[in-house]
């Protein structure tokens, strides 16, 4: 991430802008500290994205159904794994 300071980013604000939409954050320093980032903004693809993987895992959750097996078939199985 770049860093520049208040005055020279006042400067190359358009040209920050573009960097940021092309997907790169600027840190903007203010007597040598951090004061402010300039970063993309979110796409609205990644939320559709989100939403999307949200929904089908509901889906399948909802069509989940648990197997008929018992506790004591299950450990009888990893007792067998061990030997």
């Amino acid at each position: 991430m770049r860093e520049l300071d208040v005055a020279e980013a006042q400067s190359r604000l358009a040209e920050l802008v573009l960097d940021a939409e092309r997907g790169e954050s600027v840190a903007i320093t203010l007597d040598g500290r951090t004061a402010a980032l300039l970063a993309p903004a979110p796409c609205e693809r990644d939320a559709v994205s989100r939403n999307e993987a949200i929904e089908r895992f509901l889906r399948l959750c909802a069509e989940w159904k648990p197997a008929n097996v018992t506790r004591a078939e299950i450990l009888a199985w990893r007792r067998e794994g061990l030997k």
